[in-house]
């Protein structure tokens, strides 16, 4: 069972990816978590990778295809792939890496919600700088004003770039590449979107009704 996860920055994709390949046992492909592997080892690509992330560059899509075909074919049991594909070119090269190694994409999840729900996600996020807990001004907050739930401290970080405008710009980006991703995948017959209008439990139940579906037609 191969699976392909896709939505905006803000909608949940690495929680769900996480419950996902805890509860259904698969190997979980994302282009972020390969990119700092790799810079963290001592070969020649992850030097290179490290360079270009360090220089503030984007990694080449040679590079990101080359760590994902690894993946694919190393792979024991069913992938989910999370962040790749990213535009119709890399879906085509992601078709290409599959049918060589036998594969084909089971089910793509499309996870959405409406932008400015999107933007209070983001823009709301703060961080414990001690133990990294996650927090939200608007949905998620301590327990105690000001202090944190796992470690109370009360020294909290926010990102430069969730700011409003940066987030904007960032889903017209996301938009324009992945509304042809969508459509590609919704002509093939092989897209289910998931209403990401909810919970995690609730967001999570919906995504476990369409795998556990896929599984029994398989």
């Amino acid at each position: 069972m191969n699976i392909l996860l896709i939505g905006p920055p803000g909608v949940g994709k690495g929680t769900q990816a996480t419950n996902i390949v805890d509860k259904y046992e698969l190997t979980y492909v994302t282009t972020g978590n390969l990119l700092r592997k790799e810079a963290k080892s001592s070969s020649e690509l992850g030097k290179q990778i490290s360079n270009i992330i360090s220089n503030g560059d984007l990694v080449p899509d040679a590079i990101v295809e080359k760590l994902i075909k690894n993946e694919v074919n190393k792979a024991q049991k069913g992938i989910l792939f999370d962040g790749y594909p990213r535009n119709i070119v890399q879906v085509n090269t992601l078709q290409n890496m599959l049918m060589q190694s036998d594969r084909i994409l089971d089910v793509v999840i499309n996870m959405s919600l409406n932008d400015e729900d999107l933007i209070k996600r983001i823009s709301g996020r703060y961080v414990c700088a001690s133990c990294s807990a996650v927090y939200n001004k608007y949905f998620v907050k301590p327990k105690i004003n000001g202090i944190c739930d796992y470690c109370a401290s009360s020294n909290f970080i926010t990102r430069a770039d969730d700011n409003e405008d940066v987030i904007r710009r960032r889903l017209e980006i996301f938009h324009n590449e992945n509304d042809a991703i969508v459509n590609y995948y919704r002509s093939r017959g092989v897209l289910v979107d998931i209403d990401c209008d909810g919970s995690v439990n609730e967001i999570s139940n919906k995504i476990s009704t369409v795998i556990d579906s896929l599984q029994v037609e398989i």
